[in-house]
């Protein structure tokens, strides 16, 4: 083959392929920019799930705290609702005697 026919043949190669080249640097660029895409979306879901997980935690302190609240609140309506029959038997004891002491009273003043 001669000189020039090589040179034409290249060039005809190159000017053929030149779209090609174009294409494939574009979706080469396009590749590029999904990988860029996709370390962002990966960093944001990273810092969303530690946000996620901080956020539970303080949820379920909070739970803790409320749950044991709540055992307090417990023991000590318990324990009022002791003292509150006690001293409703300490009453209807005191009512009984009241009326008793009334009766003799009322005996004595009747005599």
């Amino acid at each position: 083959m001669s000189h020039e026919l090589v040179e034409l043949l290249r060039s005809v190669l190159k000017e053929e392929l030149q779209p090609i080249h174009e294409r494939l640097d574009r979706l080469e660029a396009g590749q590029q920019r999904l990988e860029e895409q996709q370390q962002r979306l990966e960093e944001k879901l990273d810092h969303f799930i530690i946000e996620t997980r901080s956020h539970f935690k303080k949820i379920e302190d909070e739970l803790a705290d409320h749950r044991r609240m709540f055992e307090i609140l417990s023991h000590d309506w318990r324990n009022a609702n002791i003292a509150i029959e006690y001293l409703n038997h300490k009453i209807g004891q005191h009512d009984l005697e009241i009326y008793q002491l009334k009766k003799r009273l009322e005996l004595q003043e009747t005599k």
